[in-house]
């Protein structure tokens, strides 16, 4: 199926997961990226696999693969906290560093919309991504999923996830 994909003029492949820090999954996904650039080394690789090790970074690149994202989906530790039990934005934005150390293309970005946030903490989330040598940022609209501890909240404005793309569009004009 990759030839087909490929003599369509496809040449952008996206491999996203949760978070899997399992040894096993991440040689096996390092491992068929060096396959298909083995055959496509015109292929691009955009991996979106959780925050990881700095070792597994290295290992991506050293694949072939050609970008990570890595959101960090709010900027207030407290917050992050709220939403991710036991969990620290510190080791996030660690994480995502690595990406970028490991020589991996970066794209990083926010959730507008949580629970309990609120516009100062977008306006903040706006500027943590001037921190990074970034090559793609986004912002994505919160969307409560069925039968997650938030599916009795609200979605996120439209409105403003789009105000808050454009303003990253400014500070990120490439």
């Amino acid at each position: 199926i990759l030839d087909v994909i490929y003599e369509r003029g496809r040449r952008f492949i996206l491999l996203q997961s949760g978070e899997n820090l399992s040894r096993k999954f991440l040689a096996d996904v390092a491992t068929a990226i060096a396959h298909v650039k083995g055959r496509h080394p015109d292929i691009v690789f955009i991996l979106c696999l959780g925050a990881l090790e700095g070792n597994a970074y290295r290992m991506f690149r050293e694949s072939g693969a050609n970008r990570y994202i890595l959101k960090f989906e709010t900027s207030s530790p407290d917050l992050y906290r709220s939403m991710k039990p036991g969990c620290e934005l510190s080791a996030r934005l660690e994480s995502l560093q690595a990406a970028i150390d490991a020589g991996l293309q970066a794209g990083t970005g926010n959730i507008v919309g949580l629970p309990g946030q609120t516009l100062e903490n977008v306006a903040d989330d706006i500027l943590l991504t001037t921190r990074f040598d970034l090559a793609m940022v986004s912002a994505s609209v919160f969307i409560p999923g069925e039968g997650s501890d938030f599916a009795d909240y609200p979605a996120g404005c439209v409105d403003t996830t789009l105000n808050a793309m454009a303003l990253l569009r400014i500070l990120h004009p490439s």
